[in-house]
């Protein structure tokens, strides 16, 4: 059916499907069971769309050449044609066959549709699932550059720290009374500026290892919900 409608798909590996796209770079594969793998397939299947494509519309006349209802039809009535029966016989075998070239014609046509429709919810599944990637690492984004605003004032403040002690130096030249009081208190200010730096980093680093926990497991929750849905798909 998809060749029919020349669109690539997504196979289980060491199928007789499976192969087939391989061979002739017709769709994506992934190991059976294997969410990542199917995860990664699918990406796959979406970023070389325009060359798997391209490649199902060379290969369809090959395919149909071999496969396809005059062909089959054909092998029956060889076949048939062969056997020692009466003309009567063979008549109604012709039109049982004839018949159920019919039916097949429609189930093709049927599933035709059907294809459609599961290929345009599958489509919108996936670009449903791009935006949310590109709004998790729009916030990844946000994060990284907060920390690195972050990592300025730190720099910042050490200059300003050196600035300090600076001015503390010239200030001890004139006592040595005087530069030991002005010592401690800078000491106090800079331990300070060390213990809010700390957790200032220590808090950012919280913030980012949780959200990138939440990245995960959203990724993850997507894939199932496709996995389901396929299956879902599939059982119908």
């Amino acid at each position: 059916d998809a060749m029919r409608l020349g669109k690539p798909v997504i196979a289980t590996r060491s199928t007789w499907a499976g192969r087939l796209k391989e061979k002739h770079g017709l769709g994506s594969v992934f190991d059976e069971g294997d969410v990542g793998e199917f995860r990664r397939g699918v990406l796959d299947l979406v970023a070389g769309y325009t060359t798997f494509e391209a490649n199902v519309l060379a290969f369809a006349p090959l395919w149909f050449r071999e496969n396809n209802p005059e062909k089959l039809l054909g092998a029956f009535r060889s076949r048939h044609e062969q056997r020692d029966s009466s003309i009567s016989d063979v008549g109604i075998r012709v039109r049982t066959l004839l018949d159920t070239a019919l039916v097949v014609d429609n189930l093709v046509t049927d599933l035709d549709r059907r294809s459609d429709s599961v290929l345009s919810q599958l489509d919108d599944l996936l670009f449903e699932t791009e935006d949310r990637l590109d709004a998790q690492t729009r916030l990844a984004n946000d994060l990284r550059l907060s920390v690195i605003h972050n990592e300025n004032r730190i720099r910042q403040t050490r200059a300003d720290r050196d600035e300090r002690l600076t001015e503390l130096n010239a200030v001890l030249e004139d006592t040595k009374a005087d530069r030991d009081e002005r010592l401690t208190e800078l000491n106090a200010v800079l331990e300070d500026t060390k213990a809010d730096r700390d957790r200032r980093l220590t808090d950012l680093h919280t913030a980012l290892t949780e959200r990138n926990k939440q990245v995960e497991i959203l990724s993850r929750s997507i894939t199932n919900r496709i996995w389901r849905w396929l299956r879902r798909m599939s059982s119908r």
